[in-house]
Formats: C-alpha cells, structure tokens, sequence
C-alpha cells in the first residue's frame, strides 16, 4: 500500500487462498493461510478450509460470497488469489481495452463456463488453427497452464465473475499490477503456488495424495517454506498441512508466503514495473520476480 508520504509501506497482514470452484464443496477445497508479519518474517495465525475460516457453507456460491466479503473486511493488507486473473490478449474481446473493462464486462460477455471456454478456443484457432489453448505471457515465464485450458477454465470463470468483478470499483482494494497502489488499500495479488515453489528451490509436483511418498514430499516443502521462505509455521499448523492429502493447505501457505515476500517493497508492484502484456494480462507473483 502506498503511505501518505508516497513512499510503500509493507503490508502486516497476509492472506494466501488456494481458490476452488467446485459446485458443491468450494468451502472444502478452497484453503485460507491467514499471517502476520513479526520482524523479516510472518507467522501464520491460521491455516483451514474456507468453511472453517469463512463459517460459511461449502457449496461454490456461498464460499465465493465469504471469500469477498473477507477480503474486503480486511484493514491494508495482502492477500493472493490462486487463479487466473486474466485471459490471453489475443483472445480477449477486440473491444476490451482495459483489464477492468476485461472484468466489469465478464459476466455479460461470456453468461456461463462453456461459452467462455468456447467463444476463447474459437479465437485461438482463428489466430493458430493447430492450437486449442494459448497462454499469457506470464504463464509462460511461471509453467502454469492456459487460463481457459482443462480444470483451470473453472476456477478462472468463476474467479473473475465471482470475485475479481467485486474489487474493481472498490477504492479499498487495489488488483495488482493492473490497478496500482492506492493509499491504505488492500492489495489483491495472483499467485501461482507451483511457480513460488520453484522460485524458492522446492519441488512443485508430487505432493498431492495419501501415500508415504506425498507426505514425505509434502513434509520437504513444510520444512522448506520455513527455511527458504519466509513464513514461521506453528507445528500444529504445520501438522494440519501435512495431513491435508489433496495439498491445499500446503498451496495455502506457499500463496501466502509469496505474497508476502511480494510486498516487503513497491518493486513490481505498479503497471510500469512490467512489460507491456501485463495491462491487460495481469501478473503471477511467486515472490522472487524482482531480486
């Protein structure tokens, strides 16, 4: 956020979301890391399902709803988002100007998930008819997948209609880089736990599910995002991450964590830090983009 001198003042508290939309158990698979910040590193307060930490129902509609209005209660802080914040510009509406007018117009334009996946697989192969999917450029600089690709279709859908479409207008939150800081704002980052995984040196994959092998690999990264990182994890919270077999927990903190190394200075964070793309693309931080 910006201080009344026009200088950055880092954010105290952080929040990482490793977002889900699906229909009927979003409240389940969507985890939130709540920390803050305790001298060069942030001490996660809490880490648990959306329906624990929100107390709201599990279905998509009521969890999208608490994770808005929790992020909006929030006093100037930090807090990533673990989904697309933006599509190709290529396969963007020719009318689209800005990402704002990207997300203020989402939901009319595209009125349910498979006109948004069709109407973007069908500009693609106007642009390349051997290609179904297409990345952002920051997508490509991170290893994540296409925006309207397989499984991540949803959770973009459902991200900027459901959530991103509620900060747009508000003075109080601030989407970066494409928005800028604002004075005493709320800075809504996207993040991409697999990309900050790597930027920190620690394996990106083969965490998830119940055998011995994930959890030993899921207790690699627990150690590593202590060490590498910069979160301080209470051992129960620690403990809590490793028994959480679909790793969204683990993807919790490692959001949390890159945003928090994201914030500790301005650098990166005003649209003039970045290459042209990013105006309408938006940005993945991982934490360690500007060293």
């Amino acid at each position: 956020m910006a201080a009344a001198d026009g200088g950055f003042e880092p954010p105290t508290q952080v929040v990482g979301v490793d977002f889900s939309a699906a229909a009927a158990n979003a409240g389940l698979n969507t985890w939130v890391t709540v920390a803050r910040a305790e001298g060069d590193r942030a001490r996660v307060t809490s880490l648990g399902p959306a329906t624990e930490v929100f107390n709201c129902e599990p279905n998509r509609e009521a969890t999208h709803t608490a994770l808005v209005e929790f992020i909006t209660d929030r006093d100037a802080a930090a807090v990533g988002l673990d989904f697309p914040f933006a599509i190709p510009e290529v396969v963007m509406d020719p009318t689209v100007e800005s990402w704002e007018g990207f997300v203020e117009g989402f939901g009319e334009r595209y009125p349910d998930l498979d006109a948004f996946t069709s109407t973007c697989v069908d500009r693609t192969r106007a642009v390349d008819p051997d290609r179904t999917y297409l990345k952002r450029a920051t997508d490509g600089r991170v290893d994540s997948r296409s925006p309207y690709g397989f499984v991540v279709d949803t959770i973009t859908y459902h991200g900027v209609r459901d959530v991103l479409a509620a900060f747009v207008d508000n003075p109080g939150i601030r989407v970066l880089p494409v928005q800028g800081l604002g004075d005493r704002a709320t800075l809504v980052l996207e993040t991409y736990p697999a990309g900050h995984l790597d930027a920190v040196g620690l394996p990106r994959d083969k965490y998830k599910g119940g055998g011995d092998t994930e959890r030993t690999r899921r207790r690699e990264i627990l150690d590593g995002l202590a060490s590498a990182g910069s979160l301080i994890i209470p051992a129960e919270l620690q403990e809590r991450a490793l028994q959480n077999t679909g790793g969204d927990g683990l993807d919790a903190l490692a959001a949390a964590n890159a945003v928090y190394e994201a914030t500790r200075s301005g650098d990166g964070l005003r649209l003039s830090d970045h290459d042209a793309a990013a105006k309408l693309e938006a940005w993945i931080y991982t934490g360690r983009d500007f060293e």
